[in-house]
């Protein structure tokens, strides 16, 4: 998981693979506990990996679909569709990135991203981002209905359980090296 939100040499980055994560997916079929990991193609391609600084996790297809609509489809979408409220609210010559400081930049970055990836990523994802967004959707409608009550305050308790999940990393030859996991409950 690495990207940005602009394209071409202008904007190349020698780092943009640092600490990435790499989500590799068995032939169908395949059993992951029947993988030798460590010898052959699969060991000189983790090899290269490694050396770019990225972990690989390995997961089934129709777990790395869903993981990916989460944690990669909708904060695109999110970002999209604030970027897009902020114009049909301001107009599109508002300075609204410097009046918003950097939670609104963040936030707003990745909107820029061109439409042409994320037609194909929808379309091909379609069935786990729709429930990804929906389930964000009832979330966000919760949010509005209690923003005067004490259920607010339970919704920021449990958001902040996600920034507590403890990052576990594996030593290899005394550095931290690729983060091999199976499971998407398991973390590098």
């Amino acid at each position: 998981m690495a990207g940005k939100e602009m394209s071409g040499v202008d904007y190349a980055d020698a780092d943009l693979f640092e600490k990435a994560v790499w989500f590799l997916t068995p032939l169908p079929g395949q059993d992951l506990s029947g993988l030798n990991l460590n010898e052959g193609l699969f060991a000189e391609f983790a090899g290269w990996i490694d050396a770019i600084g990225a972990r690989i996790a390995m997961l089934p297809a129709e777990e790395h679909d869903r993981l990916c609509a989460w944690i990669s489809h909708v904060p695109q979408m999110i970002s999209t569709a604030l970027a897009a409220a902020l114009v049909e609210e301001f107009g599109d010559e508002a300075p609204l990135l410097a009046a918003g400081g950097r939670a609104l930049q963040e936030m707003t970055r990745i909107s820029a991203s061109p439409y042409s990836m994320w037609r194909d990523i929808a379309i091909s994802n379609k069935s786990n981002l729709e429930k990804a967004l929906w389930k964000v959707e009832q979330r966000l409608a919760h949010i509005r209905e209690n923003l005067a009550t004490r259920e607010l305050a339970a919704e920021f308790e449990q958001a902040h359980a996600l920034r507590k999940i403890p990052v576990k990393k594996r030593k290899k030859d005394g550095k931290f090296s690729n983060c091999v996991i199976e499971r998407p409950d398991e973390r590098c």
